[in-house]
């Protein structure tokens, strides 16, 4: 299941995306679909019998008139940045279609780590519809961000965006440019 963070970052670029696709003719909104959280499985080669979650996906439909992934987001924030970019490659050159992953990207640190409570910690915590954002307090700017003393997600550290695409000629994913650094 996507995190708060998670959902946070492919709202602002959904966003965007129905924003630019509200400018587009309308023939061309009609092959045009943006969605979120939707699992592929249709990879090719040796990524063949994979299965995906995108964050986001912008599809368009393809000469035989099917919707297809042509723009994806992966966002990560507890994944190991090797693991992302295994599923940037997955996007890049295990489909036909997808030809541009951005890649957003978050470092906690110290990385959260449940707390270890005792049942008498566990009894204090109200019920989870008593939890309002008011009750949680952030130490600094970007973190930790806490509950009643405890730590619910540690200091951000570090964001950055990534784009990625696929060398025409060799079918390859490459990083686009440099990273965009989000934080000091």
């Amino acid at each position: 299941m996507p995190s708060p963070v998670h959902e946070s970052i492919t709202c602002t670029f959904s966003e965007g995306f129905f924003d630019a696709k509200a400018q587009l003719p309308k023939p061309m909104r009609a092959n045009m679909n943006i969605v979120q959280n939707q699992n592929f499985n249709s990879f090719g080669g040796r990524y063949r019998g994979s299965s995906k979650i995108a964050n986001l996906a912008v599809e368009f439909q393809n000469a035989a008139g099917e919707l297809e992934p042509k723009f994806v987001v992966e966002v990560g924030f507890s994944e190991k940045y090797e693991d992302l970019v295994q599923d940037i490659r997955l996007w890049l050159e295990g489909t036909r279609g997808v030809s541009v992953v951005g890649l957003v990207k978050f470092y906690e640190t110290p990385k959260y780590r449940r707390p270890d409570l005792d049942n008498e910690e566990i009894e204090q915590f109200p019920d989870i519809t008593e939890i309002r954002g008011q009750h949680f307090t952030f130490e600094e700017e970007y973190g930790p961000v806490k509950f009643r003393g405890l730590a619910w997600v540690g200091c951000i550290s570090e964001a950055f965006i990534e784009v990625w695409r696929r060398d025409l000629a060799t079918g390859s994913a490459f990083q686009d440019g440099n990273r965009m650094v989000g934080l000091p």
